[in-house]
Parts: C-alpha cells; sequence; structure tokens
C-alpha cells in the first residue's frame, strides 16, 4: 500500500471513514476519530506503508447488467 490505509469522505455533512483494505466505509464518529476499522478490527493509521492488499478486482458473481442475460439468451 503506498497511500494510507484509509480515506476520509463526507457523506450529508457528516464525516465517513473509507477502509481501502477491506473497502468498507464507517459512519461511527469514534472510528473516524480514531482511524479505525471495525470490519478490519485495525487501526488504520497503524497499518505499514508496504502491506499487501487483497485483490479486489473482478466481478461479483451473480450480479449482471440489464440486458446482459438478454445477450447471452440469444
Amino acid at each position: 500500500m503506498i497511500t494510507p490505509a484509509f480515506r476520509i469522505l463526507r457523506y450529508r455533512d457528516f464525516p465517513c471513514i473509507l477502509c481501502l483494505v477491506c473497502n468498507r466505509i464507517s459512519h461511527l464518529p469514534n472510528d473516524v476519530t480514531y482511524r479505525y476499522c471495525n470490519h478490519c478490527h485495525l487501526f488504520l493509521a497503524d497499518v505499514p506503508m508496504d502491506m499487501e492488499q487483497p485483490n479486489t478486482e473482478g466481478v461479483r458473481t451473480g450480479l449482471l447488467l440489464a440486458g446482459a442475460d438478454q445477450e447471452e439468451r440469444a
């Protein structure tokens, strides 16, 4: 990981934190304050910069774009 393991975002004028390790968002004020991911159970400010990220690229199974299944049926 070349950048910090989190991003601070704003949703409806409230801060939230995006964990770049698990790609989940937390809206809890203490998670934002302490840079904590409740899912990973990590303090994201303490994650080493050279930590390997899981591969999250690709297509989720079971999700199709509208019309994609019609092309497959034809």
